[in-house]
C-alpha cells in the first residue's frame, strides 16, 4: 500500500482533473484528494465524494492500493478508510466568516474523533493561511486552523513553502 499521495484543487476545471487522474496513473500515486473537481463520476468504487461534490479522495491504480470504504459525508469533508488509513479530504469555501469556519472545524473534529482508527491523513484545500505553511499574509482562519491541529494532536506536513509529499 505505499506510495504517494497528489492533493490538488481542480478549480471545477475539465482539464485540470484529466491532468490530476492522468498524473495517478502515469506516476503511480496511491491516493488523490481533489478540491473542486469537475465532475465527480457517479458511484465510482474508485471515488470518494463529500461537500456536496466539492472534494473527493479518488484511489488511484498503484499496485496493491486498498478499495475505498466511505466512513463519513460532511458537508466540507469526505472520509474514507483506505486500509489501514483514515483519510479525509477537506474543501471549505474561502467566503465563510471566521465563526463559520470555526463551525466547518468543529464538525470536521468530531468526524476524526467518530474513525479513531490506525494511521489518519487530512488534506485538501483549507482556504486559509499562515506562515506555518508559507503564507506571507497570515489570516485568522489560519490561527485558528492551526490551533484546532495541535489540539487534535495533528502534526502539519507542510512547513514553509516546500511542497508535501505524502
Amino acid at each position: 500500500m505505499a506510495g504517494q499521495v497528489l492533493q490538488a484543487n481542480l478549480n471545477r476545471a475539465r482539464r485540470a482533473q484529466d491532468l490530476f487522474l492522468q498524473s495517478l496513473a502515469e506516476r503511480g500515486y496511491a491516493l488523490g484528494i481533489a478540491a473542486e473537481p469537475f465532475g465527480p463520476p457517479a458511484d465510482s468504487p474508485s471515488w470518494a465524494v463529500g461537500g456536496g461534490g466539492l472534494v473527493a479522495i479518488v484511489r488511484g491504480d498503484a499496485a496493491g492500493s486498498p478499495p475505498l470504504r466511505v466512513l463519513e459525508v460532511g458537508g466540507e469533508f469526505v472520509a474514507a478508510q483506505w486500509g489501514g488509513i483514515t483519510v479525509v479530504g477537506v474543501y471549505v469555501s474561502p467566503s465563510l466568516s471566521l465563526a463559520e469556519y470555526e463551525g466547518f472545524l468543529d464538525r470536521l473534529g468530531g468526524c476524526i474523533v467518530r474513525h479513531p482508527r490506525g494511521l489518519l491523513l487530512v488534506a485538501g484545500d483549507f482556504n486559509a493561511k499562515s506562515a506555518l505553511w508559507g503564507s506571507r499574509r497570515p489570516d485568522a482562519k489560519g490561527a485558528v486552523l492551526a490551533d484546532w491541529a495541535a489540539g487534535l494532536g495533528l502534526h502539519l506536513l507542510n512547513v514553509g513553502s516546500d511542497s508535501t509529499c505524502v
